[in-house]
């Protein structure tokens, strides 16, 4: 969601997600990306001109992740008003890498009531680290998981027994 003319969508596909959507909110930033798709041949990845809190809303699909990188605090300053946005995420996705920027006129709250916010929707949050944007401030990283830790350890379980079975 913002995919920064698909800069974050070729990265994923590059690295193995076997299919991306990347959701622009204007139509300049998905002409750009669509111009660089076709330089970089990459079929599997596609953008979607339009709101991300309305495509979020609408989306009947589950994604294995969702980078959602400096634009919430644009959208729902402090994250007000956003837990029905934020629930339909959670729901939709397994994974969220999340950026946000910190002492910021739209997110004047600090990285721990970030992740207090963050732990509403997600069962695991990690603040990754805090970095100097310059002239923008500083920026925060968080990796979110829907999933709890009994349900990673069952699927690495079966994801074990799978490769001793072919082994």
């Amino acid at each position: 969601i913002g995919s920064n003319q698909g800069f974050f969508s070729f990265q994923a596909a590059l690295h193995g997600a076997s299919d991306v959507v990347g959701v622009e909110y204007t139509e300049q930033d998905v002409l750009a990306a669509r111009d660089i798709k076709e330089i970089t041949k990459l079929s599997n990845v596609n953008f979607v001109h339009g709101d991300g809190v309305q495509y979020v809303m609408d989306s009947q699909e589950h994604y294995g992740l969702v980078v959602f990188n400096s634009v919430l605090h644009q959208i729902y300053p402090n994250f007000n008003n956003s837990n029905e946005f934020m629930t339909k995420l959670s729901q939709i996705t397994d994974y969220l890498a999340f950026e946000t920027p910190l002492n910021h006129p739209l997110m004047n709250i600090p990285a721990a009531e970030v992740e207090a916010n963050l732990k509403k929707y997600f069962r695991i949050v990690r603040l990754l680290n805090i970095y100097d944007a310059y002239s923008s401030g500083y920026r925060a990283n968080f990796v979110c998981y829907s999933w709890g830790l009994d349900e990673l350890w069952r699927i690495l379980r079966y994801l074990q027994e799978i490769v001793h079975q072919k082994c």
